[in-house]
């Protein structure tokens, strides 16, 4: 994944084709809590980010790809002059889209409040 997708069109097709079907829910939640839903461009996923003023993220992306199954992760982080610090925290995995699709909207909702909960002293040196 660090590196992007290298299959065929197909194959991004077939992962990312859930996410696509979950674009309605996830334009509704980011509107509901001023956020914009962004694609990925190198691996099929979708997140949310926001600054306020330590970076936020919730993200959601195949985590296998032969099944697929799909992971919901979020992480707070800051850069400051010793490096990078950040909290992490999976929150699904391995859930297929079905899964995904029933639990979406709790789960965002949980992640955001999760995440927004997170302030600079919360955060660690990431190694």
């Amino acid at each position: 994944m660090a590196n992007g997708f290298h299959g065929p069109r197909n194959d991004w097709d077939r992962m990312a084709q859930p996410l696509t079907r979950l674009d309605p829910v996830l334009q509704e939640f980011g509107s509901r809590r001023g956020l914009e839903v962004q694609a990925g461009g190198k691996w099929p996923d979708r997140c949310f980010r926001w600054d306020s003023p330590v970076r936020r993220l919730i993200q959601i992306f195949v985590d296998e790809e032969s099944v697929p199954t799909y992971k919901i992760w979020i992480c707070a982080y800051e850069d400051r002059p010793l490096g990078r610090y950040w909290r992490q925290e999976t929150l699904l995995a391995g859930a297929t889209a079905d899964d995904l699709s029933r639990r979406l909207t709790d789960i965002l909702e949980s992640a955001f409040e999760r995440v927004s909960s997170w302030n600079s002293p919360d955060l660690e040196l990431a190694r």
